[in-house]
C-alpha cells in the first residue's frame, strides 16, 4: 500500500524536524498518528521562517541593486528564486489542523489495518518500489548531498550572489579564495613559467577529453529534452496531473450514478453531488491546466526576450 512506502520516510522527516526544531508538527509513537509540536518547537520554526523571509528579502534587494551585468542577474535571480519558492511554500507559522487531519487520514488506515488496498497501478510493485526510490533520492540529495555543497560555497566563493556575503564582504579583497590565490602567486613565482605551461598541457587534454561529449550536451540534448518535455505535456495532458485525472473521473462516475437512482430522494442527492477539485486559489487543477502552464511560460518568455 502507498501510505505504508511513504510513512517511513514522513517519519524520518518529522524526526529531523524534532531535531532541529523547525517544524510545526510531529509524530506520536505511542498513538500512531501525526501531532503539532511543542509550543517551543513552533517558536523555533517561526523564527526560522521569519529569518527566511528576512534573507530572502535582503537577497532579492542585493540583487536588483547591484551593478553586475544583467546576464549574471538572472543567474543570480534563478538560484534565488529557488530558496524563495521554498520559503514560500513552507510559511506556516502554526500548526494547520487541516493538515494534520490529512496526514493521520492517509497515514492511519496502514497503521491500523483498515481500507482495501487499491487496484491497477496504485498497488503496483514497480510503481511502490519507484515511489519509494524517488523519495530515497530526494532525502539523500536534500539533506545529504546540499548541506555540504552549500557549505563548501560559502568557503570557497563567500562572495558569490546570491549570497548574503556578496553583499557584506567587498567585492575587491575579500574571500578565502583571494587568500589562496594571492598565497599560490608567492609560493609558485620561482617555477611559475613552468608551473604555467603544465597547465596549457592539461588544458589541451582536458579539451580533447570533453569537447566532443559537452557540445552535443549543450547543443542537442537540453533542447530536445524540452521539446519532448513540451511534447509529454501537450499531447499527454490528459493523463499526466493527478488532480484533473481526479476531476475528470468523478464527472465520469456522476455520470454512471444517473441510471441507478431509484426515487426522488435520491435524484436529488445525486443532483447535490459535486466534481471532486483540487483547488489553488480561486481555481481548480482539471485536464488543460498543463496547457495553460505552458502557454503562460511560453509568452512571458517571449516578453523577457522583447523587452531585455
Amino acid at each position: 500500500m502507498l501510505s505504508a512506502i511513504l510513512l517511513p520516510h514522513l517519519k524520518r522527516n518529522f524526526q529531523l524536524g524534532q531535531f532541529y526544531r523547525c517544524l510545526n508538527y510531529d509524530w506520536d509513537s505511542s498513538r500512531n498518528q501525526v501531532i503539532p509540536s511543542s509550543r517551543i518547537s513552533q517558536g523555533c520554526a517561526r523564527v526560522y521562517l521569519l529569518a527566511s523571509i528576512f534573507y530572502v528579502i535582503v537577497k532579492f534587494i542585493g540583487i536588483l541593486s547591484s551593478s553586475v551585468p544583467l546576464s549574471d542577474k538572472i543567474f543570480h535571480v534563478a538560484l534565488g528564486w529557488i530558496y524563495a519558492a521554498s520559503t514560500v511554500v513552507g510559511t506556516e507559522l502554526i500548526a494547520n489542523p487541516a493538515i494534520v487531519q490529512l496526514m493521520n487520514l492517509i497515514y492511519q488506515p496502514q497503521e491500523h489495518g483498515g481500507t482495501t488496498s487499491p487496484s491497477g497501478i496504485w498497488n503496483g510493485k514497480k510503481f511502490l518500489k519507484l515511489i519509494d526510490l524517488t523519495y530515497s533520492l530526494l532525502y539523500f540529495t536534500c539533506d545529504i548531498i546540499f548541506p555540504p555543497i552549500m557549505a563548501l560555497l560559502l568557503i570557497f566563493l563567500p562572495c558569490q550572489a546570491p549570497l548574503l556575503g556578496s553583499l557584506i564582504l567587498p567585492k575587491n579583497e575579500s574571500g578565502i579564495l583571494f587568500l589562496w590565490e594571492e598565497s599560490s602567486k608567492i609560493l609558485s613565482y620561482p617555477k611559475f613559467s613552468l608551473g604555467y605551461r603544465k597547465l596549457q598541457v592539461m588544458e589541451s587534454v582536458l579539451n580533447g577529453a570533453i569537447r566532443s561529449k559537452l557540445f552535443p550536451i549543450l547543443l542537442i540534448i537540453s533542447p530536445c529534452m524540452q521539446i519532448i518535455a513540451t511534447f509529454a505535456v501537450i499531447k499527454f495532458q490528459h493523463v499526466m496531473p493527478a488532480a484533473g485525472a481526479t476531476y475528470r473521473t468523478s464527472c465520469y462516475y456522476l455520470k454512471s450514478l444517473k441510471g441507478m437512482v431509484n426515487n426522488s430522494l435520491e435524484t436529488k442527492l445525486l443532483k447535490s453531488y459535486t466534481p471532486l477539485k483540487i483547488r489553488f486559489g480561486s481555481n481548480f487543477m482539471d485536464e488543460l491546466t498543463p496547457l495553460i502552464i505552458q502557454q503562460f511560460c511560453t509568452m512571458q518568455t517571449i516578453n523577457l526576450l522583447l523587452l531585455l
